[in-house]
């Protein structure tokens, strides 16, 4: 699986700088992007300039990738500094339609910077729903896209971000790959900010590679994750993902969080446009500290707690969390109504111990608004009088269905296994027994 690095540098870096992160065999990827503020993207212009002019040159075996900037002002500055150079690899940030890879392409090609590689990067909810359309172009030298989870997940002002360890990053990867697959595409997974935590990077290699195979590539942020990524192999990796994955069913944001983000963001950052948590070498993107600046501001309005209880119906394993109805109705209450709409699912499979859910919840996170889903097929179960079903010894028994004598055997035992595993042939004799139990359910 190929890495592609991206490092920190500036005017202090030198040619052993270069060699030490070339080992790992990775494509060394500079940014003039998101991670240099505004204020410091001429600095760094500078310093790439005198590495690609006098440090790169004596590290051959170096392959060498750049983010520019997709703003046209910050562009051409970028591209007047990179002008007549060769790159392994080109990412454009914040590509929306075929014609802005094309215009990419275009402009790098008119400051003669030749590339082996163009790779456009899907970080809003435009550049996915366009992508089916952006494969389906002509597009040269494009082999990979790349994923920027979090300018994604600011796109859809979500908040506290969905990072790898999230079911609902998951849903937009699969999406991705759904698309671009097909078309002969490799994805290039976004940045893990966990920087330490080695057990879930490898997992979620493994995971990548079963989505995508040899179309997997990962983004680096460290030479710690360039070696992982060196170093994988799927016919030794065997390490459970979806036990390290969890769905997140409150989608309030925790009390505080958003203060505690701002304050570890601004005591660790250290003047640069990110920053690393120093307890636990935790990155902090600036896209999530603009997220918690700006609900910071939106939490003096109103809110309200809504807690929707049911079963897959909340969730839609096969929907992205954007597109959920719950969260439809929480962008136009709050866009409609200046309120905060606070969104928590309770998941049952059971109606027996429902309501015990429902109370220890409320003891914790107060319900303004519930909504209760009833889920069709233990419903079912519950009206019957007669029911039949397959104990846990595999034995077929038939029990009434009482309720106020706490009979209730459709609690703890699920027909659909019984309909499974019993004969459906109803012998012709048996027909009218059949006939009156039917009748006496109804």
């Amino acid at each position: 699986m190929q890495s592609y690095q991206f490092i920190n540098y500036n005017d202090k870096t030198n040619s052993e700088h270069i060699k030490r992160h070339a080992n790992h065999n990775a494509i060394l990827c500079f940014d003039f992007e998101d991670s240099i503020t505004p204020s410091d993207k001429q600095f760094y212009r500078k310093c790439f300039n005198h590495i690609i002019e006098n440090l790169t040159p004596s590290v051959p075996e170096a392959k060498i990738g750049l983010r520019i900037n997709n703003d046209h002002s910050e562009l051409t500055r970028d591209l007047n500094t990179i002008s007549n150079h060769h790159f392994n690899s080109i990412f454009f940030p914040k590509v929306e339609t075929v014609e802005d890879i094309e215009y990419a392409r275009m402009t790098l090609i008119q400051h003669n910077v030749t590339f082996d590689e163009l790779i456009p990067i899907i970080e809003t909810k435009a550049a996915l729903s366009n992508l089916d359309k952006i494969v389906k172009a002509t597009l040269p030298k494009v082999n990979f896209f790349g994923f920027g989870h979090c300018d994604y997940n600011l796109s859809i002002n979500a908040f506290p971000f969905f990072h790898q360890d999230s079911i609902e990053y998951w849903k937009w990867v699969n999406r991705i790959c759904s698309i671009i697959l097909p078309k002969g595409f490799g994805l290039i997974n976004s940045a893990y900010l966990d920087l330490h935590n080695d057990l879930f990077f490898k997992s979620m290699l493994q995971h990548l590679y079963d989505i995508f195979g040899e179309k997997a590539a990962q983004t680096a942020l460290t030479n710690r994750q360039s070696k992982l990524i060196k170093n994988f192999n799927p016919a030794t990796n065997h390490i459970s993902f979806n036990k390290l994955i969890k769905h997140r069913l409150d989608l309030g944001v925790p009390e505080s969080f958003d203060k505690q983000l701002i304050n570890d963001f601004e005591k660790d950052r250290n003047n640069k446009a990110f920053s690393i948590l120093e307890k636990n070498k935790v990155m902090i993107s600036p896209h999530e500290y603009l997220a918690a600046k700006s609900y910071l501001k939106k939490i003096r309005l109103k809110s309200i707690n809504l807690t929707f209880v049911g079963g897959c119906f909340p969730v839609q394993y096969d929907m992205l969390i954007e597109d959920i109805f719950h969260q439809r109705l929480k962008r136009k209450i709050e866009n409609e109504y200046q309120v905060e709409l606070n969104i928590n699912i309770i998941r049952y499979e059971r109606f027996k111990t429902c309501l015990d859910k429902i109370r220890k919840y409320h003891k914790s996170n107060p319900i303004d608004i519930l909504v209760f889903h009833i889920r069709p097929e233990p419903f079912l179960r519950l009206v019957k009088i007669y029911y039949r079903f397959i104990n846990h010894n595999g034995k077929l028994r038939h029990s009434l269905n009482i309720s106020f004598l706490k009979i209730l055997n459709p609690e703890k035992f699920d027909i659909l296994f019984s309909e499974r595993a019993v004969n459906p042939q109803i012998n012709q004799r048996e027909r009218w027994l059949h006939k009156l139990l039917v009748d006496l359910n109804y």
